[in-house]
């Protein structure tokens, strides 16, 4: 049972609902209604809407129960000889209208049940409300956080894209130096070939230059042997005493030394051509292979 003080502060009256009263009193609920709107009972509803009734603490507390002013019903008097009985008439209107009472009672209670209803409702619907607007709070911030991720994403490629690039430089850099080497060995195997057919052909020019010389001596000498003979040869034909066999030796020494003074000048001269045509071709294949390294 609710039991409330008055909210004034009276002491004497306590705040009880309609269905108490009557388990209190032992009465039914109509009656207590009826009661309390002719005593005139303060009431007031609920949060939970319920209707209840200031009702005096004595009442409450005493066993004596409580009077309903209805006139008692005496010996049944003929219709003649007796009035209308009023009482009886407004005892039904009085009972008619508790019933009424009773109803709008209950009516109030409904809406207040519904009303609570409702603001549980709304209530409710205010509480969805606001988780729909953490949810699109949380799916904002998801969206933000996948932002950033695609933000970060793209800067990481674009770091990778430039480590690529530095990459591929530094291995065509790699492969020029490579290259590069390459060719300064084989610049320097062609130097040291080139130094080696120097030698070669140095050694071939001096040969020849030896050979040259020894041509040049034996055609000398031949010459000289060839100006012995003529003037042998004058001699015997100025002396008129060589015999002709004599003559014709010396003819022949001297044609022999002719011929041999002559074979050793194109000796000489063969082995000069060919030194020179060595040399020139050595300067063309010196010229053709800087052309080439070129």
């Amino acid at each position: 049972m609710a039991d409330n003080s008055h909210p004034n502060g009276d002491d004497d009256t306590r705040w009880v609902s309609y269905s108490d009263l009557a388990r209190i009193r032992g009465i039914d609920r109509a009656s207590v209604i009826r009661i309390a709107r002719r005593k005139g009972w303060p009431k007031q509803t609920g949060n939970d809407g319920t209707v209840r009734v200031a009702v005096p603490r004595n009442l409450l507390e005493s066993k004596q129960a409580i009077r309903e002013d209805r006139p008692r019903a005496g010996p049944k008097d003929s219709p003649a000889d007796s009035p209308p009985d009023y009482a009886r008439i407004i005892s039904g209107l009085e009972a008619q209208v508790t019933a009424k009472d009773a109803h709008i009672v209950a009516l109030t209670e409904d809406i207040s049940r519904e009303r609570l209803v409702s603001d549980e409702a709304r209530a409710g619907r205010a509480l969805a409300e606001a988780r729909s607007d953490r949810a699109e709070q949380g799916r904002e911030a998801a969206d933000r956080a996948r932002d950033e991720e695609r933000a970060r994403s793209d800067e990481l490629r674009t770091r990778l894209d430039g480590m690529q690039h530095q990459l591929d430089e530094a291995h065509a850099a790699l492969q020029a130096a490579a290259a590069a080497d390459v060719r300064a060995q084989l610049a320097e195997r062609d130097r040291e070939q080139a130094n080696a057919r120097s030698e070669l052909e140095r050694s071939r020019a001096d040969r020849a230059e030896q050979g040259r010389d020894g041509e040049r001596a034996r055609a000398d000498a031949l010459r000289d042997r060839l100006d012995a003979l003529q003037a042998q040869l004058a001699q015997v034909e100025a002396e008129g005493a060589t015999s002709e066999i004599e003559m014709a030796e010396l003819t022949s020494q001297l044609k022999q030394a002719r011929t041999d003074a002559q074979a050793a000048e194109q000796a000489a001269e063969v082995i000069r051509q060919a030194d020179e045509a060595r040399r020139a071709l050595s300067r063309w294949a010196r010229l053709r292979r800087a052309w080439r390294r070129e």
